[in-house]
């Protein structure tokens, strides 16, 4: 070629780049960023000439071993160094001036031999043609970069990271870093790393419990978050979570004296808890505080402690009798096939047949809708009445309803049966059928040949003039032409007269040792053809043969090629050669090696060492139907707007792209509408500004959206900007705002007060009626519960409110308010006195004796002169026994020894039943028994009532149980047991107390049962 032909194209390229949107460009480098945008050049068709460079043709491994920074492939296989020109005229002859791809600012040509592949890129370093023309490296959001010939991802683009760390995926994960990167619990992923808020525990962070935001704080209490919920963890002293409500905090102060109320706390401070209420009958506390009755649609009672239906709700029907779901059935206006008994007649779905009705088969809602067949429900199963006009049922299956549809032109040679007569392709014979041979649109096309077609194999039924089928093998054709002149020495048959070469001496030839142009020039040593095989007849100077093969000479030189191929060659230089080819297979040596199915510009198969067409070549397209892949081109995707490449290989370039109005491709191809944060829009080829992104606003009024901010709606107290003018929490006075005192949120609201907000500040203006602020704390508001009376009085109530009871009052020594305010102490017979808060008895009365050790001097006795017992019927030790039978010396009195013939003297009675000396007990008789057996004695007498009393007699020490029943003026049965001891050789004495709290009296001594007796 011309150097002035050379010149003209360069000239016609450039101007084709330059101002013909449709011709393909050489070479492109759009897409890769320049320092500034526009770059302009003084003429894209020359520059100034480049002064030569010396290292061209110098060989390189890669462009840094050239100071032009370019290593591009030579015709023979090698890589040498490239240098830069202007024109054709800067490079030596059968080299050409091009442009190339580059990761710099502006163009670049560089001088490329003509043959060279890919026009002379860096296949080591160039992403588009990254180890092969055409192999071009892309990355979704990310950098494309070609290193050593290997595509390698580069940077994520802004806005993108790649977390899987997967080349294939890119930078697969869209987000924006905020908060300068720091996750905080927002809902969103702050550090984009692919996880939110994977710094909080919501399940046990406080400040974050269960979600976002939610901070546990109670009152008067220490919180804690539980499996994503607020709970209590201590109260502060001196308070308690009696109601059990996490939302009022620590609400009681232990003994208050409240009310009662039913929550298992003694709230009155009587001693007692939860006294007032029936929790067999009461509805609010139905077995227990807190367990109210409510019933769904019904009015709840409670009966002995358990829920019950008392009376449906107007229009409620009670049909299990199960309280625990109320009267849970409605009445519709009619029964509908729902599983639901409807008219709560106590039968579901009645009137519908479900083994027969198409909307309901088999079970309500399931409607038989069956593909282009009319339904019908049979035993509750959908099956198909009758087809749609063109559409067969073949299969006999409801499922898919009548499946095949008849096609318009009748039965197709493509494996379906489209005029649904149960079978496919029965009208052609893939035996016989040239265009359907052994299979549906398999035609039988020989290369120079008359195809037919045989029992489904492909034949030749005739040669084209000037022809020859030699190996009679149809995948061929008739493979042989005869050449005009006659027989050479190169393996073929040129005179198709069926052998090969005939004439030359292949036994001795250096030339055609062998084989038809084996030459013997085995390297670094003189040849000799000997039999066909070359040999070594001696080798160079400085050489050796090492391995005594004459393949490869003297000394054993071998540069890998890459992957083994069918050659005859040691390509990966193991000493093998063509290991792992396997000539039935391949199609590049099909039969033999070097036997390459020829198909143009298609992938080959090879079937048992025949060939068959296969797909198109890698870098080509058949555009026109015809046989081969005529159209050079590797698809990369859809196409895209680059001004030169044609991506999805149609034949047509940048089509589909409006640079009129896409914004992807503005005025030009690759100009892109880019504006921060904002949409970009191209409008007659000028890029403007669009609509913001989502959360960005334009506030300055510069194209683009430069304020980052998420709309929440009206502005409110948050410190955040909710309506995204750019002014924090316009319109709140944190002054005096009393919901927002001093910072958003703070509220002044406090529990039954009023209060205000003054200077920032959260004031106390005044307390609900009934209500004190005593500790002071705005907190708890106005916390305790107190209406002032006046002067402190002890009647157990803070008549002052200053959140003391009583103050002044000595209730530990003062008998008139002993323990309790209002407790008198009071005592049969004998001196009243309060000691540390009990009431304690003093001396007895003149003419009054305590023989039983129970506060008080319950027996009426004056002792005698000398205090000796006499036998006179009468007690004159005072000592609750008459006549006793030992004397004052221990001497026997038998004249006042008792009748033995009975059993024990016991004296029972119920006047002596006193309770503090103050209220009368209703006496019940009781059982009186001996705990040891075998006694000694047994019998039973009547007691004051009329009923039996049993008793047993014992040996000293023996110890008797009284068993007694009593009921105290509330009402309320007592039974209890006391024990009586033998205190002598011949008699017991026991005078049976209690001890026992009446409410609103306190505690009190209570004489039950006063028995003495003697041993029979």
């Amino acid at each position: 070629m011309s150097r002035v032909r050379i010149a003209a194209l360069v000239l016609w390229a450039a101007w084709a780049v330059a101002c013909d949107d449709g011709a393909p460009a050489l070479e492109s480098d759009i897409g890769r960023p320049d320092a500034a945008l526009p770059v302009t050049d003084a003429a894209l068709a020359r520059d100034a000439a480049v002064a030569p460079d010396a290292s061209l043709g110098q060989p390189c491994a890669d462009g840094a071993d050239c100071p032009s920074g370019f290593c591009v492939a030579y015709d023979d296989g090698r890589r040498v160094c490239s240098a830069r020109c202007g024109n054709d005229d800067d490079c030596p002859d059968d080299w050409l001036c091009r442009q190339v791809s580059n990761a710099g600012p502006d163009v670049t040509f560089i001088c490329v031999p003509e043959a060279s592949p890919c026009g002379g890129v860096d296949l080591a370093t160039d992403p588009d043609h990254c180890g092969a023309c055409g192999e071009r490296c892309a990355y979704a959001f990310a950098e494309a970069l070609c290193i050593a010939g290997a595509c390698a991802m580069g940077p994520c683009l802004e806005g993108h990271h790649d977390l899987d760390g997967d080349p294939a995926s890119g930078c697969e994960y869209a987000c924006t870093v905020t908060r300068d990167g720091e996750e905080v619990c927002d809902e969103i992923d702050n550090d984009c790393d692919g996880a939110l808020d994977e710094d909080v525990d919501l399940a046990t962070d406080v400040e974050h419990c269960g979600a976002c935001g939610t901070a546990c704080v109670f009152a008067r209490a220490t919180a804690f978050c539980d499996d994503g919920v607020c709970r209590i963890a201590a109260c502060e002293p001196g308070w308690t979570d009696a109601d059990g409500d996490p939302e009022n905090g620590c609400e009681s102060d232990p003994c208050a004296m409240q009310l009662e109320v039913c929550d298992g706390q003694d709230n009155d401070c009587d001693g007692a808890a939860d006294e007032d209420f029936d929790l067999g009958a009461d509805v609010e506390h139905c077995g227990g505080c807190g367990m109210r009755c409510v019933l769904g649609d019904a009015i709840a009672a409670c009966e002995e402690g358990v829920c019950v239906i008392g009376e449906c709700h107007a229009g409620f029907v009670d049909l299990d009798g199960m309280p625990e779901n109320g009267c849970e059935c409605r009445p519709a206006a009619g029964e509908l096939c729902n599983e639901t008994d409807d008219d709560c007649d106590g039968m579901v779905d009645e009137g519908f047949e479900l083994g027969a009705d198409v909307e309901h088969c088999g079970g309500c809602g399931m409607r038989c809708v069956l593909d282009d067949a009319i339904a019908a429900c049979l035993n509750g199963g959908c099956v198909v009445g009758e087809c749609r006009a063109g559409f067969v049922d073949l299969d006999g299956m409801p499922e898919n309803g009548c499946e095949c549809r008849s096609a318009a032109g009748g039965e197709q040679c493509n494996g379906v049966d489209d005029d649904c007569d149960g079978a496919a392709d029965e009208d052609f014979d893939l035996g016989a059928d040239v265009e359907h041979c052994g299979g549906c649109g398999m035609r039988c096309a020989l290369d120079d040949a008359i195809a037919a077609c045989a029992q489904g194999m492909c034949v030749i039924d005739g040669c084209r003039d000037g022809f020859v089928d030699r190996d009679g093998i149809p995948a061929n054709g008739c493979e042989c032409r005869p050449a005009a002149g006659g027989e050479l020495c190169n393996g073929a048959d040129d005179d198709c007269d069926g052998a090969a070469d005939e004439g030359f001496d292949l036994l001795s030839d250096l030339r055609h040792c062998g084989l038809c142009n084996a030459e013997c020039r085995p390297d670094n040593a003189e040849p000799v053809c000997i039999a066909g095989r070359c040999a070594i007849e001696r080798c160079r100077p400085g050489a050796v043969d090492l391995d005594g093969a004459p393949e490869n000479g003297c000394e054993y030189l071998c540069r890998p090629t890459g992957e083994e191929r069918c050659n005859g060659l040691d390509d990966d230089c193991d000493g093998a050669t063509d290991e792992g080819i396997d000539v039935r297979v391949d199609p590049m040596n099909c039969g033999a090696c070097g036997q390459v199915c020829g198909f143009a510009n298609a992938a080959a198969a090879c079937v048992e060492g025949l060939c068959r067409v296969g797909d198109c070549d890698a870098g080509f397209v058949d555009l026109d139907g015809a046989p081969g892949c005529e159209y050079a081109c590797a698809p990369t995707g859809a196409e895209v707007c680059d001004g030169g490449r044609d991506e999805d290989c149609d034949g047509a370039v940048d089509e589909g792209f409006d640079r009129g109005a896409d914004p992807a491709n503005c005025g030009v191809c690759g100009r892109v509408c880019a504006f921060a944060n904002a949409t970009g829009l191209c409008v007659e080829g000028d890029c403007v500004p669009g609509d913001c992104d989502a959360g960005f606003f334009d506030l300055d009024g510069i194209p683009g959206c430069e304020y980052a901010c998420v709309p929440a709606g009206v502005e409110v107290c948050d410190e955040i900007d909710d309506d995204c003018d750019g002014t924090v929490d316009e319109g709140f006075d944190l002054d005096a705002d009393p919901v927002h005192c001093g910072r958003c949120g703070r509220s002044c609201a406090a529990e039954r007060a009023e209060t205000a907000c003054v200077d920032g500040d959260c004031r106390l203006v005044a307390c609900a009626e009934g209500f004190v602020d005593l500790d002071g704390d705005l907190q708890t508001g106005c916390e305790y519960a107190c209406v002032p009376r006046g002067v402190e009085d002890c009647d157990e109530v803070d008549d002052d409110c200053d959140g003391m009871v009583d103050e002044g009052f000595d209730l530990q020594g003062d008998p008139d308010n002993c323990g309790l305010c209002g407790l008198g102490c009071g005592f049969l017979n004998a001196l009243a006195l309060c000691v540390e808060g009990r009431c304690t008895a003093g001396a007895c009365d003149p003419g009054f004796v305590d023989l039983d050790d129970v506060p008080g001097c319950e027996y009426a006795c004056t002792p005698s002169v000398d205090g000796a017992e006499l036998c006179n019927g009468a007690d004159d030790d005072c000592d609750g026994i008459v006549d006793e039978r030992v004397g004052p010396d221990g001497a026997p009195l038998p004249e006042c020894e008792a009748d033995r013939s009975g059993g024990f003297l016991v004296e029972a009675d119920p006047d002596e039943q006193l309770v503090g000396g103050l209220l009368p007990i209703q006496f019940i008789p009781a059982i009186l028994s001996l705990d040891v057996q075998p006694p000694d004695v047994s019998g039973s007498m009547d007691g004051p009532d009329g009923r039996p009393i049993v008793y047993a007699g014992g040996i000293d020490g023996d110890a008797m149980e009284l068993t007694a029943s009593y009921v105290d003026p509330a009402g309320l049965q007592h039974d209890e047991t006391w024990e009586v001891v033998w205190t002598g050789v011949d008699r017991f004495d026991g005078i049976m107390t209690d001890r026992m709290t009446l409410p609103g009296f306190g505690l009190f001594d209570v004489i039950v049962w006063n028995v003495s007796g003697v041993r029979p």
